[in-house]
């Protein structure tokens, strides 16, 4: 993937999306990055909007809602995006199944066949969180992400822990 350039010559923001079932931890997370208070978050109805910095680089990180009746939404915010970033409550084991079958259906959409998928396994800080090795390993099995490039990785979104990486994991390619 080439460095994101404008027409005008000048380096644009990484777009992306960040999608999830409901409170996976999504707005936390974009708080958290964007230095927000972050712990009285309500539940997102449509979506939030953030320019973050990294490292000297920018992006624009859209927070979407994952309730159940906004869901067949998100494809709509896929178009034009470099990635997405798929949130997993890793410490919400009966959703687990609810929260890879979304997943699957994003892999399925023609709109995202171009773009690379991060799954972030949040909430890693609590006890009896699902790992990321076991959540790769539960999507590896279903062959899903044959012509994808996408990983897992373990993050906290209340402590921070793993979210810049994950934004840095979608810088492009030198």
């Amino acid at each position: 993937m080439g460095d994101c350039v404008s027409r005008f010559g000048k380096k644009s923001a990484v777009e992306l999306a960040m999608v999830g079932l409901d409170g996976s931890g999504k707005t936390t997370i974009l708080y958290n990055l964007k230095k927000k208070d972050f712990w009285n978050v309500k539940r997102t109805v449509g979506y939030n909007l953030e320019n973050i910095r990294v490292r000297n680089k920018t992006f624009n990180l859209w927070d979407i809602g994952g309730v159940k009746n906004i869901r067949p939404l998100w494809r709509y915010h896929f178009i034009g995006k470099h990635g997405v970033i798929f949130v997993i409550d890793s410490s919400d084991v009966r959703r687990l199944d609810e929260a890879i079958t979304e997943l699957w259906n994003i892999t399925k959409d023609p709109v995202a066949k171009n773009v690379r998928i991060l799954v972030l396994a949040n909430k890693q800080d609590k006890s009896g969180a699902i790992k990321p090795d076991d959540i790769k390993e539960k999507l590896t099995k279903e062959n899903t992400f044959k012509n994808i490039e996408w990983e897992v990785m373990p993050a906290s979104a209340l402590a921070g822990h793993g979210l810049k990486k994950a934004l840095l994991w979608f810088r492009p390619q030198t």
